[in-house]
């Protein structure tokens, strides 16, 4: 549930959410407890389930130090908001597709198309 609290409120306070529990454990440490490693249990349980109910689409930001994966509504100055939030510079921003997961079934009957 924190997870789902952390998203929903970023994305209210400033239209993006950083789906990344230790980045999310230093910006809220209120909902996490300080970082503890189990406070960080229920991280990823809706976090993609409540920010894409409410218009959010996901991204991918490289940094200087690595890749985050962010939601956000509106991708208008993205770079530069995802830099406010969290001091690194972001080198590019670029959509990340969403992956559809596939039915148990899809792979086997794809095999047996060749009958």
């Amino acid at each position: 549930m924190s997870g789902e609290t952390y998203a929903i409120e970023a994305l209210a306070h400033c239209g993006l959410v950083i789906d990344d529990a230790e980045i999310a454990a230093k910006l809220r440490p209120d909902i996490f407890g300080g970082g503890q490693p189990d406070s960080l249990y229920g991280f990823t349980g809706g976090i993609g389930r409540a920010v894409t109910k409410r218009g959010a689409n996901p991204y991918r930001a490289i940094l200087e130090g690595g890749i985050v994966e962010v939601w956000a509504v509106w991708p208008g100055n993205l770079a530069q908001r995802i830099e406010w939030v969290l001091g690194e510079k972001v080198i590019e921003v670029v959509p990340k597709p969403i992956e559809k997961p596939k039915h148990k079934w899809t792979a086997r009957i794809s095999s047996m198309k060749g009958f």
